[in-house]
């Protein structure tokens, strides 16, 4: 028969939060401000956990003031047949801009010229492992149309702008991603700050 008992409290997470209006402009007695507001205490049981463990990064020539994006079709039993970006896991001892560069040559034989942090994450939940997923988004420009050699996770690519993504890409993460880049890499100019160099060591 199921047990319905209460936990033990040593298993219960007490988070506190805040109930009421927020006054921020009047200070207590002894110097503490005085909120106006009740604290109390919500109960956790038990914790989804929250884990980054991959990359994303998205390739892009600008062509006329438009940006293409490398997507790849994959040839594996994971997600058969769906189009994505580069992908893949961080190792150990890796950075996780040190792992895209990697998984770039891998995967697809190419080297950016210019590479940025896209400054966005990924995120989704994975059933199998029981967790959120966060994903650091990284875009690489070539400046050049280059050949692409693919490895044996895919058997096709495409350079699509962003009125295609929604076509080729199954997941609103990735299809935002792409917007996201075209409106603030291409469109704008890229804020430097996000800028990667991939000569230092990391």
């Amino acid at each position: 028969m199921p047990d319905f008992r209460e936990p033990p409290q040593s298993e219960v997470c007490r988070i506190p939060l805040l109930r009421g209006s927020v006054n921020s402009g009047r200070i207590a007695a002894g110097g503490a401000k005085n909120t106006g507001a009740e604290e109390v205490c919500m109960d956790v049981r038990q914790e989804v956990p929250v884990k980054s463990f991959s990359i994303a990064a998205y390739l892009c020539r600008v062509v006329s003031g438009r940006g293409r994006y490398l997507v790849m079709r994959r040839s594996t039993p994971y997600l058969k047949g769906t189009w994505q970006m580069v992908s893949g896991a961080v190792e150990a001892g890796e950075s996780g801009w040190g792992a895209v560069l990697r998984e770039i040559e891998e995967e697809t034989g190419l080297v950016p010229e210019r590479f940025y942090s896209a400054d966005i994450l990924e995120q989704f939940y994975r059933p199998d492992i029981d967790c959120v997923v966060l994903v650091p988004v990284f875009v690489g420009f070539l400046e050049a149309d280059r050949e692409v050699w693919l490895s044996w996770e895919h058997d096709a690519f495409e350079w699509i702008g962003v009125e295609q993504a929604d076509r080729y890409l199954l997941f609103e993460n990735q299809r935002s991603a792409i917007r996201d880049i075209e409106r603030r890499f291409v469109q704008e100019a890229p804020n430097e700050l996000l800028h990667i160099d991939t000569n230092r060591a990391g």
